[in-house]
Protein backbone atom coordinates (compact mmCIF):
# COMPACT_ATOMS: atom_id res chain seq x y z
CA UNK A 1 0.00 0.00 0.00
CA UNK A 2 3.04 2.27 0.60
CA UNK A 3 3.86 1.91 -3.00
CA UNK A 4 0.31 2.84 -4.24
CA UNK A 5 0.71 6.07 -1.60
CA UNK A 6 3.60 7.48 -3.44
CA UNK A 7 1.78 6.58 -6.88
CA UNK A 8 -1.09 8.65 -5.82
CA UNK A 9 1.38 11.99 -4.17
CA UNK A 10 3.15 11.55 -7.95
CA UNK A 11 -0.34 11.57 -9.95
CA UNK A 12 -1.15 14.66 -7.64
CA UNK A 13 1.88 17.09 -8.30
CA UNK A 14 1.78 16.13 -11.93
CA UNK A 15 -1.84 16.84 -12.55
CA UNK A 16 -1.38 20.34 -11.62
CA UNK A 17 -1.17 22.05 -14.75
CA UNK A 18 -2.42 25.71 -14.27
CA UNK A 19 -1.83 26.78 -17.77
CA UNK A 20 -4.58 24.31 -18.88
CA UNK A 21 -8.08 26.38 -18.01
CA UNK A 22 -6.86 28.83 -20.78
CA UNK A 23 -4.14 27.13 -23.04
CA UNK A 24 -5.86 27.95 -26.03
CA UNK A 25 -6.35 31.51 -25.03
CA UNK A 26 -2.69 32.30 -24.66
CA UNK A 27 -1.74 30.57 -27.84
CA UNK A 28 -4.45 33.02 -29.49
CA UNK A 29 -3.01 35.92 -27.58
CA UNK A 30 0.38 35.22 -28.81
CA UNK A 31 -1.07 35.40 -32.48
CA UNK A 32 -2.07 31.95 -33.38
CA UNK A 33 -4.64 30.65 -35.39
CA UNK A 34 -7.09 27.97 -34.59
CA UNK A 35 -5.16 26.06 -37.48
CA UNK A 36 -1.51 26.61 -35.88
CA UNK A 37 -3.03 25.84 -32.39
CA UNK A 38 -4.43 22.16 -34.19
CA UNK A 39 -0.66 21.89 -35.54
CA UNK A 40 0.79 22.54 -32.19
CA UNK A 41 -1.63 19.15 -30.99
CA UNK A 42 -1.08 17.43 -34.21
CA UNK A 43 3.29 17.38 -33.88
CA UNK A 44 2.46 16.76 -30.20
CA UNK A 45 0.17 13.94 -31.12
CA UNK A 46 2.83 12.43 -34.29
CA UNK A 47 5.77 13.01 -32.00
CA UNK A 48 4.35 10.93 -28.66
CA UNK A 49 3.59 8.61 -30.74
CA UNK A 50 6.58 7.89 -32.17
CA UNK A 51 8.47 7.88 -28.99
CA UNK A 52 5.73 5.86 -27.71
CA UNK A 53 6.97 2.02 -28.81
CA UNK A 54 10.37 3.30 -27.74
CA UNK A 55 10.16 4.14 -24.71
CA UNK A 56 7.66 1.31 -23.06
CA UNK A 57 10.21 -1.03 -24.65
CA UNK A 58 13.01 1.06 -22.54
CA UNK A 59 10.42 1.37 -19.67
CA UNK A 60 10.52 -2.77 -20.07
CA UNK A 61 14.19 -3.10 -19.84
CA UNK A 62 15.66 -0.76 -18.12
CA UNK A 63 12.56 -0.18 -15.14
CA UNK A 64 10.23 1.57 -14.72
CA UNK A 65 11.07 4.27 -12.37
CA UNK A 66 13.89 5.29 -14.53
CA UNK A 67 11.54 6.11 -17.03
CA UNK A 68 9.23 8.11 -15.33
CA UNK A 69 12.18 9.94 -13.97
CA UNK A 70 13.43 10.98 -16.91
CA UNK A 71 9.40 11.54 -18.45
CA UNK A 72 9.36 14.20 -15.90
CA UNK A 73 12.36 15.78 -16.79
CA UNK A 74 10.82 16.33 -20.12
CA UNK A 75 8.10 17.52 -18.87
CA UNK A 76 9.28 20.40 -16.83
CA UNK A 77 11.94 21.47 -19.53
CA UNK A 78 8.62 21.69 -21.87
CA UNK A 79 7.09 24.00 -19.61
CA UNK A 80 9.86 26.17 -18.97
CA UNK A 81 10.11 26.76 -22.84
CA UNK A 82 6.39 27.49 -22.74
CA UNK A 83 6.67 29.86 -20.12
CA UNK A 84 9.06 32.33 -22.04
CA UNK A 85 7.14 31.74 -25.55
CA UNK A 86 6.02 34.21 -27.57
CA UNK A 87 5.71 32.61 -31.04
CA UNK A 88 5.12 29.56 -33.11
CA UNK A 89 8.44 28.23 -32.47
CA UNK A 90 9.12 27.54 -28.73
CA UNK A 91 5.69 26.66 -28.42
CA UNK A 92 7.04 23.56 -31.06
CA UNK A 93 10.07 22.91 -28.82
CA UNK A 94 7.50 22.58 -25.70
CA UNK A 95 5.22 19.98 -27.86
CA UNK A 96 8.09 17.91 -28.64
CA UNK A 97 9.82 18.14 -25.34
CA UNK A 98 6.50 17.80 -23.60
CA UNK A 99 5.81 14.22 -26.29
CA UNK A 100 8.98 13.15 -25.17
CA UNK A 101 7.48 13.36 -21.40
CA UNK A 102 4.10 11.70 -21.82
CA UNK A 103 5.38 9.27 -24.23
CA UNK A 104 7.54 7.84 -20.73
CA UNK A 105 4.94 8.29 -18.83
CA UNK A 106 1.43 6.14 -20.44
CA UNK A 107 2.82 2.86 -20.86
CA UNK A 108 5.31 2.90 -17.97
CA UNK A 109 2.88 4.94 -14.87
CA UNK A 110 -0.23 2.66 -16.14
CA UNK A 111 2.31 -0.59 -15.57
CA UNK A 112 3.85 0.16 -12.79
CA UNK A 113 0.18 0.85 -10.71
CA UNK A 114 -0.94 -2.52 -12.29
CA UNK A 115 2.10 -4.55 -10.90
CA UNK A 116 1.93 -2.83 -7.61
CA UNK A 117 -1.54 -3.67 -6.97
CA UNK A 118 -1.05 -6.84 -7.96
CA UNK A 119 1.61 -7.68 -6.17
CA UNK A 120 0.58 -6.10 -2.71
CA UNK A 121 -1.70 -8.78 -1.14
CA UNK A 122 -2.18 -6.07 1.21
CA UNK A 123 -4.47 -4.02 -1.07
CA UNK A 124 -8.38 -5.59 -1.34
CA UNK A 125 -9.75 -3.25 -3.72
CA UNK A 126 -10.23 -3.83 -6.97
CA UNK A 127 -8.21 -3.19 -9.84
CA UNK A 128 -10.82 -0.61 -11.46
CA UNK A 129 -11.00 0.67 -7.43
CA UNK A 130 -7.61 1.41 -7.37
CA UNK A 131 -7.77 2.72 -11.24
CA UNK A 132 -10.68 5.16 -10.15
CA UNK A 133 -8.87 6.28 -7.07
CA UNK A 134 -6.21 6.99 -8.79
CA UNK A 135 -8.23 8.94 -11.37
CA UNK A 136 -9.88 11.01 -8.43
CA UNK A 137 -6.24 11.91 -7.08
CA UNK A 138 -5.67 12.93 -10.94
CA UNK A 139 -8.65 15.17 -10.88
CA UNK A 140 -8.10 16.89 -7.18
CA UNK A 141 -4.60 18.41 -8.74
CA UNK A 142 -6.82 19.46 -12.24
CA UNK A 143 -9.34 21.03 -9.47
CA UNK A 144 -6.88 22.75 -7.36
CA UNK A 145 -4.79 24.09 -10.12
CA UNK A 146 -7.84 25.56 -12.20
CA UNK A 147 -8.98 26.86 -9.47
CA UNK A 148 -5.86 28.90 -8.58
CA UNK A 149 -5.66 29.53 -12.35
CA UNK A 150 -7.91 32.46 -12.44
CA UNK A 151 -6.88 33.92 -9.52
CA UNK A 152 -3.31 34.30 -11.14
CA UNK A 153 -4.49 35.40 -14.25
CA UNK A 154 -6.37 38.32 -12.40
CA UNK A 155 -3.42 39.15 -10.49
CA UNK A 156 0.01 38.44 -12.47
CA UNK A 157 -1.42 37.39 -15.71
CA UNK A 158 -1.68 34.18 -18.29
CA UNK A 159 2.09 33.12 -18.23
CA UNK A 160 2.25 33.18 -14.55
CA UNK A 161 0.35 29.53 -15.27
CA UNK A 162 3.06 27.67 -16.71
CA UNK A 163 5.53 29.10 -13.85
CA UNK A 164 3.72 27.28 -11.48
CA UNK A 165 3.24 24.26 -13.75
CA UNK A 166 6.76 23.67 -14.00
CA UNK A 167 7.57 24.56 -10.17
CA UNK A 168 4.73 20.98 -9.99
CA UNK A 169 7.09 18.93 -11.92
CA UNK A 170 10.28 19.80 -10.23
CA UNK A 171 8.36 18.18 -6.85
CA UNK A 172 6.81 15.65 -9.05
CA UNK A 173 10.63 14.73 -9.77
CA UNK A 174 11.38 14.71 -6.21
CA UNK A 175 8.98 12.25 -5.33
CA UNK A 176 9.70 10.06 -8.79
CA UNK A 177 12.97 9.54 -7.15
CA UNK A 178 11.66 7.48 -4.68
CA UNK A 179 9.35 5.46 -6.17
CA UNK A 180 10.27 1.66 -6.72
CA UNK A 181 10.02 -1.07 -9.71
CA UNK A 182 7.67 -4.11 -7.97
CA UNK A 183 8.65 -5.81 -11.36
CA UNK A 184 12.55 -6.26 -10.44
CA UNK A 185 11.39 -5.93 -6.86
CA UNK A 186 15.33 -3.45 -6.59
CA UNK A 187 14.20 -0.10 -7.87
CA UNK A 188 14.13 -1.19 -11.31
CA UNK A 189 18.04 -2.09 -11.08
CA UNK A 190 17.74 -5.29 -12.34
CA UNK A 191 17.73 -5.12 -16.38
CA UNK A 192 15.63 -7.39 -18.40
CA UNK A 193 17.92 -9.26 -20.83
CA UNK A 194 16.79 -8.32 -24.45
CA UNK A 195 16.02 -11.92 -25.95
CA UNK A 196 13.90 -12.41 -22.49
CA UNK A 197 12.00 -9.24 -23.48
CA UNK A 198 11.56 -10.36 -27.12
CA UNK A 199 9.82 -13.86 -25.85
CA UNK A 200 7.43 -12.11 -23.76
CA UNK A 201 6.61 -9.79 -26.49
CA UNK A 202 5.54 -12.62 -28.87
CA UNK A 203 3.79 -14.31 -26.01
CA UNK A 204 1.94 -10.98 -25.39
CA UNK A 205 1.11 -10.41 -28.91
CA UNK A 206 -0.25 -14.01 -29.47
CA UNK A 207 -2.22 -13.69 -26.28
CA UNK A 208 -4.24 -10.11 -27.54
CA UNK A 209 -4.91 -11.62 -30.97
CA UNK A 210 -6.05 -14.61 -29.78
CA UNK A 211 -8.53 -12.73 -27.11
CA UNK A 212 -9.77 -10.23 -29.55
CA UNK A 213 -7.79 -7.58 -27.39
CA UNK A 214 -7.23 -5.19 -30.18
CA UNK A 215 -11.09 -4.53 -30.46
CA UNK A 216 -10.71 -3.02 -26.97
CA UNK A 217 -7.43 -1.63 -28.20
CA UNK A 218 -9.43 0.34 -30.96
CA UNK A 219 -12.27 1.03 -28.60
CA UNK A 220 -9.80 3.12 -26.54
CA UNK A 221 -8.36 4.61 -29.08
CA UNK A 222 -11.46 6.15 -30.63
CA UNK A 223 -12.80 7.96 -27.64
CA UNK A 224 -9.56 9.48 -26.54
CA UNK A 225 -8.87 10.56 -29.90
CA UNK A 226 -12.67 12.21 -29.91
CA UNK A 227 -12.20 13.96 -26.44
CA UNK A 228 -8.51 14.96 -26.91
CA UNK A 229 -9.23 16.74 -30.13
CA UNK A 230 -12.62 18.12 -28.84
CA UNK A 231 -10.86 19.51 -25.89
CA UNK A 232 -9.14 22.00 -28.19
CA UNK A 233 -12.47 23.99 -29.13
CA UNK A 234 -14.45 23.50 -25.72
CA UNK A 235 -12.67 27.29 -25.08
CA UNK A 236 -13.36 28.61 -27.78
CA UNK A 237 -17.16 27.48 -27.56
CA UNK A 238 -17.58 28.81 -23.98
CA UNK A 239 -15.58 32.24 -24.69
CA UNK A 240 -17.81 32.51 -27.96
CA UNK A 241 -20.95 32.34 -26.14
CA UNK A 242 -19.85 35.20 -23.64
CA UNK A 243 -17.93 33.65 -21.10
CA UNK A 244 -14.92 35.79 -20.10
CA UNK A 245 -11.25 34.97 -20.51
CA UNK A 246 -10.66 35.06 -16.28
CA UNK A 247 -13.84 32.69 -15.93
CA UNK A 248 -12.80 29.76 -17.55
CA UNK A 249 -10.63 28.48 -14.84
CA UNK A 250 -13.84 28.65 -12.47
CA UNK A 251 -15.29 26.78 -15.32
CA UNK A 252 -12.86 24.35 -14.84
CA UNK A 253 -13.45 24.01 -11.20
CA UNK A 254 -17.25 23.21 -11.51
CA UNK A 255 -16.92 20.25 -13.81
CA UNK A 256 -13.66 19.21 -12.46
CA UNK A 257 -15.67 18.57 -9.01
CA UNK A 258 -18.73 16.69 -11.10
CA UNK A 259 -15.82 14.03 -12.44
CA UNK A 260 -14.59 14.13 -9.28
CA UNK A 261 -18.10 13.00 -8.02
CA UNK A 262 -18.43 10.66 -10.93
CA UNK A 263 -15.20 8.76 -9.44
CA UNK A 264 -16.34 8.74 -6.32
CA UNK A 265 -19.71 6.50 -7.50
CA UNK A 266 -17.44 4.40 -9.62
CA UNK A 267 -17.38 1.29 -7.63
CA UNK A 268 -21.03 1.65 -7.48
CA UNK A 269 -21.50 2.06 -11.13
CA UNK A 270 -19.23 -0.61 -12.39
CA UNK A 271 -21.53 -3.30 -12.42
CA UNK A 272 -24.04 -1.51 -14.58
CA UNK A 273 -21.70 0.06 -17.28
CA UNK A 274 -18.98 -2.56 -17.33
CA UNK A 275 -20.89 -4.81 -19.73
CA UNK A 276 -20.25 -3.81 -23.89
CA UNK A 277 -24.47 -2.69 -23.52
CA UNK A 278 -23.87 -0.62 -21.36
CA UNK A 279 -20.79 0.64 -22.50
CA UNK A 280 -21.78 1.11 -25.98
CA UNK A 281 -25.24 2.93 -24.13
CA UNK A 282 -22.90 5.21 -22.39
CA UNK A 283 -21.09 5.99 -25.05
CA UNK A 284 -23.86 7.12 -27.58
CA UNK A 285 -25.37 9.21 -24.96
CA UNK A 286 -22.55 11.44 -24.95
CA UNK A 287 -21.76 11.86 -28.56
CA UNK A 288 -25.50 12.86 -28.79
CA UNK A 289 -25.36 15.26 -25.67
CA UNK A 290 -22.30 16.64 -27.47
CA UNK A 291 -23.43 16.66 -31.00
CA UNK A 292 -26.16 19.05 -29.58
CA UNK A 293 -23.86 22.25 -28.57
CA UNK A 294 -24.56 22.55 -32.11
CA UNK A 295 -27.45 23.80 -32.04
CA UNK A 296 -27.87 25.24 -27.49
CA UNK A 297 -25.50 28.23 -27.71
CA UNK A 298 -26.10 28.23 -23.68
CA UNK A 299 -23.15 27.97 -21.39
CA UNK A 300 -24.71 25.88 -18.77
CA UNK A 301 -25.73 23.47 -21.17
CA UNK A 302 -22.33 24.13 -22.71
CA UNK A 303 -20.86 22.84 -19.70
CA UNK A 304 -23.17 19.79 -18.76
CA UNK A 305 -22.40 18.69 -22.15
CA UNK A 306 -18.36 18.76 -21.62
CA UNK A 307 -18.75 17.32 -18.19
CA UNK A 308 -20.70 14.26 -18.78
CA UNK A 309 -18.31 13.55 -22.10
CA UNK A 310 -15.27 13.96 -19.60
CA UNK A 311 -16.66 11.71 -17.29
CA UNK A 312 -17.84 8.65 -20.28
CA UNK A 313 -14.00 8.89 -20.73
CA UNK A 314 -12.89 8.55 -17.58
CA UNK A 315 -14.89 5.51 -16.94
CA UNK A 316 -14.04 4.01 -20.57
CA UNK A 317 -10.36 4.31 -19.54
CA UNK A 318 -10.36 2.73 -16.33
CA UNK A 319 -12.56 -0.20 -17.61
CA UNK A 320 -11.11 -0.74 -20.52
CA UNK A 321 -7.26 -0.86 -19.76
CA UNK A 322 -8.13 -2.94 -17.07
CA UNK A 323 -9.40 -5.52 -19.71
CA UNK A 324 -6.22 -4.96 -21.50
CA UNK A 325 -3.77 -5.42 -19.00
CA UNK A 326 -5.50 -8.73 -17.75
CA UNK A 327 -4.03 -10.73 -20.90
CA UNK A 328 -0.40 -8.82 -20.73
CA UNK A 329 2.32 -9.85 -19.13
CA UNK A 330 4.74 -7.73 -16.85
CA UNK A 331 7.89 -8.14 -18.59
CA UNK A 332 6.28 -6.09 -21.83
CA UNK A 333 3.28 -4.44 -20.51
CA UNK A 334 4.73 -1.24 -20.85
CA UNK A 335 5.25 -1.31 -24.45
CA UNK A 336 2.08 -2.84 -25.09
CA UNK A 337 0.66 -0.05 -23.52
CA UNK A 338 2.41 2.63 -25.09
CA UNK A 339 1.24 1.23 -28.46
CA UNK A 340 -2.09 1.87 -27.29
CA UNK A 341 -1.46 5.48 -26.49
CA UNK A 342 0.80 5.69 -30.04
CA UNK A 343 -2.23 4.88 -31.62
CA UNK A 344 -4.22 7.39 -29.93
CA UNK A 345 -1.48 10.28 -30.45
CA UNK A 346 -0.92 9.22 -34.05
CA UNK A 347 -4.97 9.47 -34.68
CA UNK A 348 -5.44 12.97 -33.10
CA UNK A 349 -2.57 14.55 -34.69
CA UNK A 350 -4.54 13.56 -37.78
CA UNK A 351 -7.77 14.34 -37.03
CA UNK A 352 -6.62 17.77 -34.81
CA UNK A 353 -5.55 18.92 -38.26
CA UNK A 354 -8.62 18.65 -39.81
CA UNK A 355 -10.86 19.98 -36.86
CA UNK A 356 -8.31 23.00 -36.89
CA UNK A 357 -9.09 23.61 -40.21
CA UNK A 358 -12.60 23.58 -39.60
CA UNK A 359 -12.13 25.54 -36.95
CA UNK A 360 -10.83 28.29 -38.57
CA UNK A 361 -13.92 28.18 -40.26
CA UNK A 362 -16.59 27.52 -37.78
CA UNK A 363 -16.16 26.06 -34.02
CA UNK A 364 -19.67 24.61 -35.08
CA UNK A 365 -18.83 22.89 -37.83
CA UNK A 366 -16.11 21.47 -35.86
CA UNK A 367 -18.90 19.80 -33.66
CA UNK A 368 -20.50 18.10 -36.09
CA UNK A 369 -17.65 17.05 -38.05
CA UNK A 370 -16.43 15.12 -34.62
CA UNK A 371 -19.38 13.34 -33.34
CA UNK A 372 -20.24 12.40 -36.71
CA UNK A 373 -16.95 10.66 -37.48
CA UNK A 374 -17.18 8.97 -34.21
CA UNK A 375 -20.31 8.00 -34.39
CA UNK A 376 -19.71 6.46 -37.73
CA UNK A 377 -16.66 4.62 -37.31
CA UNK A 378 -17.53 3.63 -33.42
CA UNK A 379 -21.01 1.79 -35.41
CA UNK A 380 -18.64 -0.18 -37.49
CA UNK A 381 -16.33 -1.29 -34.65
CA UNK A 382 -19.56 -2.26 -32.41
CA UNK A 383 -20.85 -4.40 -35.56
CA UNK A 384 -17.55 -5.88 -35.83
CA UNK A 385 -17.07 -6.74 -32.58
CA UNK A 386 -20.49 -8.16 -32.19
CA UNK A 387 -19.61 -10.23 -35.63
CA UNK A 388 -16.91 -11.59 -33.76
CA UNK A 389 -18.49 -12.68 -30.87
CA UNK A 390 -20.83 -14.30 -33.04
CA UNK A 391 -18.57 -16.82 -34.57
Amino acid sequence: MKEIRKLGLFTFFRSLTFFAPISVMFYCENGLSYFQIMILQSIYGMMTALFEIPSGALSDIIGRKKTLIFGTIMFAMAFACGSVGHSVAPFVVMQVMAAAGQSCYSGTFVSLMYEDVIEDKSIIKSVNHIFATMQSINISGVLLSALLSSVVVKMAGMRYTYHLTLAAYIVTFVISLFLKDQRSGNDGKKSLGFSEYLFQLKQNYKCITENGIELIMMDLLLYAMFANTFSYIEQPILTGNGLNIELLGVVTVTMTVGVLIALKLFPYLERGISTQKGIFAFTLSAIILTFSNFFINNIFFNVISFLFLTVVLRFREIILTNEINKYINNDSRATFMSVVSALQMAGMAALGLVAGKIADVSISYTIVFLCSVMFGVYMILTMVRRRKTLK
